[in-house]
């Protein structure tokens, strides 16, 4: 989970109200403008996980996987929680670029943003920067994107987080 340097809000500080489709498809031409940077098939924006992703979001968590369901073949999924004081449909962009440039180990627990990098070679580091960057794991599958962004408090502040599902395809 990339928090981004700082602890997660507790559920009941979450806001109800979400940002529009923009923002996610906002969220989504970021991910692909990362991909096609490191040379990497895009992903189509789809709203078939919403619920996994809204959860995540609002628990402050990794969205939980979908449901088995035939031509899955691979699945990623990631959060990050944002203290900030921008709203609108760009406020969570960032969370993005931190996934892929700033998920690895710090040099330290504090500065390190990635709560689960909690040493130079634990598991959970570069996670986020995996899954965003994440190749097909068969050949003929599609990467589908969900994601969903809400404002958020954090540490007594404006926040936003952002989740994401990531899941590959093969085509019906």
């Amino acid at each position: 989970m990339v928090a981004l340097g700082i602890a997660s809000a507790p559920a009941s500080a979450i806001s109800t109200s979400s940002t529009t489709a923009l923002s996610a498809r906002l969220v989504v031409a970021r991910i692909n403008a990362l991909r096609h940077k490191f040379g990497l098939p895009l992903g189509q924006l789809t709203k078939s996980y919403s619920a996994e992703v809204l959860q995540g979001v609002r628990d402050n968590n990794d969205p939980p996987f979908a449901p088995v369901a035939a031509g899955v073949v691979g699945e990623e999924s990631v959060w990050g929680l944002l203290p900030t004081s921008a709203t609108g449909p760009t406020a969570s962009l960032p969370i993005v670029s931190a996934w892929v440039f700033h998920d690895g180990w710090q040099g330290s627990a504090a500065a390190t943003w990635n709560l689960d990098c909690t040493s130079p070679s634990a598991p959970g580091c570069n996670g986020h920067r995996r899954a965003v960057l994440s190749t097909p794991p068969v050949p003929g599958a599609k990467l589908f994107i969900d994601a969903t962004t809400l404002g958020s408090s954090t540490s007594g502040g404006p926040g936003v987080a952002l989740a994401a599902l990531l899941v590959w395809k093969l085509p019906a």
